[in-house]
């Protein structure tokens, strides 16, 4: 692929794109399956109704798993992951392909910092 420009590149771009994307959507669903118990306990303990006088984050969360079931820590999930799907896809291909169309996606080259700040913003 010299006469595109793409000889630094170890895939072919929209096969690029396609790996930035799927690595997104990977680290969208883990963060959301880690994250998801403990922002599902945070409201609880914030909502702190009468009924529900949790001692702590621990407290909450295992009181929640033995009497709801461990899946209650998970509602929630599909708005969750939904969004989190698109912002990561979206945000990672997108300034994965900005660092290769500016030239600083070659693993040796290290981006100035107003290029890095500049990626950000867009991103």
């Amino acid at each position: 692929l010299p006469e595109l420009g793409c000889q630094r590149l170890r895939h072919p771009p929209r096969m690029a794109d396609l790996v930035d994307t799927a690595a997104g959507c990977v680290g969208a669903t883990a963060c959301t399956l880690g994250g998801l118990p403990f922002d599902v306990a945070k409201a609880r303990l914030q909502a702190g109704g009468a009924g529900h006088a949790y001692s702590g984050l621990a407290d909450c969360l295992l009181t929640t798993a033995r009497t709801e079931g461990a899946l209650a820590l998970y509602r929630g999930m599909v708005p969750a992951l939904s969004s989190a799907l698109a912002e990561n896809s979206v945000g990672i291909t997108v300034q994965r392909s900005l660092r290769r169309a500016l030239g600083v996606d070659d693993g040796g080259q290290r981006p100035s910092v107003g290029t890095e700040l500049g990626l950000g913003a867009v991103t």
